[in-house]
């Protein structure tokens, strides 16, 4: 399940030979809402049918029989993923999009500071190729939409309850929108509703919002989950651990570290980002990376003053001063980062790979029978 959630393909085969029949079903509706893109084609016998009804209850798209797969079996994929591009708009569903983890150990160090200007370069850098996502789920809750001049209107709790809804011009009405093109999701405000959210939920919400933003750029400054914080950072594709250079806060992030690894999230998959940097500091970047056991990846000046103001205002400080030495530092992240766009090339890449494989697959089964 992790590797289909985790990976670009437009097409899942699914065995519902009798065996296998209940596990198949749960698979297919689970996927039905992490990875609505996802095109998924049961493999069977039609002459058993239960294996049939099943498969067709469980939301698939078609069924391969494998007694009669060499005549059918091509001709039934290349229908399956021309709905697939015809319903999600061509090549679109290949391009899934990538997800930023910010992490600060403690409020304060200035995570949601470098996720803020993240996500307005990032939107920069998208142009006209689709808007970013700022996941707003740091402590103080929603205090990146506070400094974005943004309202609390429309929370996570309230886009899991209309998952099956989400589409673009949902999207659209429902989500919070920064006047630099990119939207915002909070948490809910009040800590009872907090508890509300489930984790699968939550993580098959950002699993379907990668079909509609490019990039979503995760700020979980200061969040005191470690189980949510390490199901969210097993997700992403790439994890920065933020903290300014102060004893306190590498002792925060430490501990975090251990948290995080006692629940299988590997040091290796995270970057060292330190805030608030100052050269008079005998603390550096490398000491503080050798002290958490993290790769280095950039230092953050320090630049109260303007960075106030910038929020005073309800902008980003790229968007007011883009020159700027903090906005140069992170567009230095950025440029490091820029893994996000996928290419038709690869989707025609992909494809071709899919239907080559069934033909083997029905090509070895018929030398077995």
């Amino acid at each position: 399940m992790q590797q289909l959630c985790s990976t670009p393909y437009a097409l899942a085969f699914l065995d519902f030979s009798t065996p296998q029949l209940g596990q198949a079903a749960r698979v297919a509706q689970r996927l039905a809402v992490s990875r609505p893109s996802l095109a998924l084609v049961a493999v069977g016998n039609a002459a058993n049918a239960e294996s049939v009804l099943t498969a067709l209850r469980a939301g698939v798209s078609d069924f391969i029989d494998l007694d009669n797969a060499e005549v059918e079996g091509l001709a039934i994929v290349q229908k399956a993923l021309s709905v697939h591009d015809t319903a999600w708009g061509g090549a679109a569903p290949m391009h899934r999009g990538k997800l930023l983890v910010l992490l600060g150990a403690r409020a304060g160090v200035g995570t949601s500071c470098a996720a803020i200007n993240l996500t307005a370069l990032a939107q920069r850098a998208l142009g006209t190729q689709g808007h970013a996502m700022l996941l707003d789920f740091g402590i103080p809750v929603a205090d990146a939409s506070l400094y974005l001049g943004q309202k609390r209107e429309f929370d996570l709790l309230e886009a899991i309850a209309s998952i099956g809804r989400i589409d673009h011009t949902f999207i659209a009405s429902a989500f919070a929108h920064h006047p630099a093109g990119f939207s915002l999701l909070p948490m809910p405000s009040q800590a009872e509703r907090m508890r509300e959210i489930a984790y699968d939920d939550a993580l098959a919400l950002l699993e379907l919002l990668r079909k509609y933003f490019p990039l979503q750029v995760a700020d979980l400054g200061g969040c005191s989950d470690p189980d949510f914080v390490a199901a969210v950072v097993q997700q992403a594709d790439e994890v920065l651990m933020v903290s300014d250079p102060s004893v306190g806060a590498i002792a925060s992030a430490r501990t975090l570290l251990h948290a995080l690894s006692e629940r299988g999230v590997q040091a290796n998959k995270l970057k060292l980002v330190v805030s608030k940097h100052d050269p008079a500091l005998a603390l550096g970047m490398a000491d503080m990376a050798k002290r958490l056991g993290l790769q280095p990846l950039a230092e953050l000046p320090h630049c109260h003053l303007a960075m106030l103001q910038a929020m005073n205002r309800g902008q980003s400080l790229a968007e007011s001063s883009p020159e700027a030495a903090y906005t140069t530092a992170v567009a230095g992240i950025w440029q490091r980062l820029a893994w996000w766009s996928a290419t038709k090339a690869d989707a025609e890449r992909i494809n071709t790979g899919l239907v080559q494989g069934l033909r083997r697959l029905v090509r070895r089964d018929k030398q077995h029978a």
